[in-house]
């Protein structure tokens, strides 16, 4: 685990809000939680029978910058299951941005998102494995449904690519399933 990735991930979001908060469109008024839990089945060989699972919970934080930019922080416990491999117990935090394509829209953000992480699933050939001090980037999109004002349905693919350089490496994929909270902090203007 990279201490300095971690130490600098809240400097980056605080940064983000402090530069925001000197804008004329500025308006701090929600903050999102969010959490999904997405299962990967792969390697068919019978019917029925599969031989990696994997599993991932994914949490965030974000806050509104305005209309259309959110920005936060994610982290993602991950777990593997494999008939022929240790099991494995893994983790990719970061920081991300989203630009909202649909600004003017009440009931739904359609999205696309940038992050940076660090972690230590590495999806490297032939199966992945635990190393230490990994990058990624990240980009994706999603969307974002109200389904009653304290609850939001969100629906997103992501795609997490590794900068370190080495042989074997591949991108992670993640589809989400998930639901978002927000919190009103104060009333729109």
């Amino acid at each position: 685990m990279n201490n300095k990735m971690h130490f600098f991930m809240p400097i980056i979001l605080v940064s983000n809000i402090v530069f925001a908060q000197n804008q004329r469109s500025f308006v701090l008024n929600k903050v999102t939680v969010g959490t999904s839990l997405t299962l990967i089945r792969d390697e068919i060989t019978e019917p029925f029978r599969y031989i990696n699972d994997e599993y991932t919970w994914n949490t965030n934080l974000a806050i509104d910058l305005n209309k259309r930019l959110r920005v936060g922080l994610q982290y993602m416990s991950l777990w593997t299951r494999k008939d022929q491999v240790r099991d494995g117990n893994y983790f990719i935090l970061g920081t991300f941005g989203q630009f909202n394509i649909l600004p003017r829209a009440d009931k739904a953000r359609l999205y696309i998102e940038g992050s940076l992480n660090t972690g230590n699933y590495c999806t490297c050939r032939p199966n992945p494995y635990l190393r230490d001090n990994l990058y990624y980037y990240g980009l994706g999109a999603g969307v974002d449904w109200a389904i009653a004002k304290w609850v939001h349905l969100d629906l997103g693919f992501f795609n997490y690519n590794i900068f370190n350089k080495f042989d074997g490496k591949y991108n992670y994929t993640q589809y989400i399933i998930g639901l978002d909270f927000p919190f009103m902090l104060k009333k729109n203007r």
